[in-house]
């Protein structure tokens, strides 16, 4: 009995629960890193609650913010877990005698949390041994919703791990200092969290300038700056123009600039309004010039240039739409089918399932054994053993089945 109760409480370092995520799962990550793997299974034991979970949602991006956030946050939380430990530490067995649907109605809500947390952390042969364990008790279950000794034997055990995890965490250093200051961190907390909140109303409440404010300010005159001196313009120098000589045929002559465009220019002033369209290159009147300037007749006013676009189509950056949330999980399945999930093969045998094959093989032997050689003498001792090995080892392996049930 005693090896039995201890394989089930060395192949079992916790217990038990649903995924109780019920906290922010991206926050509950983050702040796992600081953790230790007892920790992150009493914290998805605690979130189970709702007004904890709210509680942790609200506080754990302000700590995540801020590295100067975290400590009198991770001391609040362990302070929190050591409680539960240390409550949940001294919780006896469920009814051993009761009536159950499964393994899942011994447990907790919090023990079922623990429980899939800390089978995330547990090594691959210890984590399919437990889950063959519990897949023994539900299986006694399921014939009249009972446990068997045996069965009995293995819930004790998870039992009394369980309650070793969290003693065990409860010694610790860590817990013992986190149950210490379990209040000085919670002011610490409290006056950061002021403080944001402080910030925030201030950044988000506009600035009023009254009529008073205004009077009030003293007043500050621009300095002068000195006026320029005008400056005269030098004398312009008029080109030389070449002799007008009278056309024979009694037509009127025009003489002709010897400059460039500002020839050009002046040339189309004399000419007064019948001179035309003034531009120095091709383009017609009131078109745009390959420089960009709408070219107006002479005396009209001003060429005004056009308003060439800012850039290319599209090329303006716009402004980047926000992530889409990712969308929600599927409901969690139940919390045996996690269970069963999480085993990645077939559980091995407990050795002491065997023993009584193996003694029924070994008294069959000698019976058999014995009876051969008083028939038959050597030879009919050889073939009794045999028979007997054979017959006990059958004989044994039933009897095993129906005390493991």
């Amino acid at each position: 009995m005693k090896t039995v109760l201890l394989a089930a409480v060395l192949l079992a370092p916790a217990l038990l629960a649903v995924p109780a995520r019920a906290a922010n799962a991206d926050s509950v990550t983050k702040v796992e890193k600081y953790l230790r793997d007892d920790e992150k299974a009493l914290l998805a034991a605690i979130l189970t609650h709702p007004d904890v979970s709210a509680q942790f949602d609200a506080e754990a991006p302000l700590a995540l913010s801020d590295p100067k956030n975290l400590a009198p946050f991770l001391g609040i939380w362990r302070g929190k877990v050591e409680a539960f430990a240390e409550a949940d530490g001294a919780r006896p067995n469920p009814d051993l005698e009761g009536h159950y649907a499964s393994y899942a109605q011994l447990m907790t809500p919090e023990q079922r949390a623990y429980m899939i947390r800390r089978l995330g952390t547990m090594k691959e042969d210890d984590r399919n041994s437990l889950i063959g364990y519990l897949g023994s008790v539900n299986d006694a279950l399921a014939k009249n919703g009972e446990l068997t000794w045996y069965t009995k034997k293995v819930v004790a055990g998870i039992m009394d791990q369980y309650r070793k995890d969290l003693t065990s965490y409860v010694a610790t250093p860590m817990a013992q200092t986190a149950k210490r200051d379990a209040a000085s961190s919670a002011t610490a907390f409290a006056a950061i969290q002021k403080n944001d909140a402080d910030s925030r109303v201030a950044a988000a409440t506009p600035v009023v300038v009254t009529p008073t404010d205004v009077a009030d300010a003293p007043v500050v005159k621009p300095p002068v700056k000195p006026v320029p001196k005008p400056v005269k313009p030098a004398p312009v120098k008029q080109p030389a123009t070449a002799p007008v000589v009278a056309p024979s045929d009694g037509s009127v002559a025009v003489t002709k600039p010897a400059g460039g465009a500002l020839d050009q220019a002046r040339g189309a002033a004399n000419a007064g309004g019948n001179g035309g369209v003034v531009f120095d290159g091709g383009g017609a009147a009131g078109q745009p010039t390959g420089g960009g300037a709408v070219v107006v007749p002479d005396g009209s006013g001003t060429a005004h240039p056009t308003l060439s676009p800012s850039g290319k189509p599209g090329s303006q950056a716009g402004l980047a739409g926000s992530i889409p949330a990712v969308p929600p999980s599927p409901a969690e399945a139940s919390f045996e089918d996690s269970i069963k999930k999480m085993q990645t093969k077939p559980a091995p045998t407990p050795w002491v399932k065997h023993m009584p094959t193996i003694a029924g093989g070994l008294i069959g032997g000698l019976l058999g054994g014995l009876i051969g050689f008083l028939l038959g003498g050597p030879v009919g001792m050889i073939i009794g053993a045999g028979i007997g090995i054979a017959g006990g080892a059958v004989a044994g392996h039933l009897l095993g089945n129906k005390l493991f049930q």
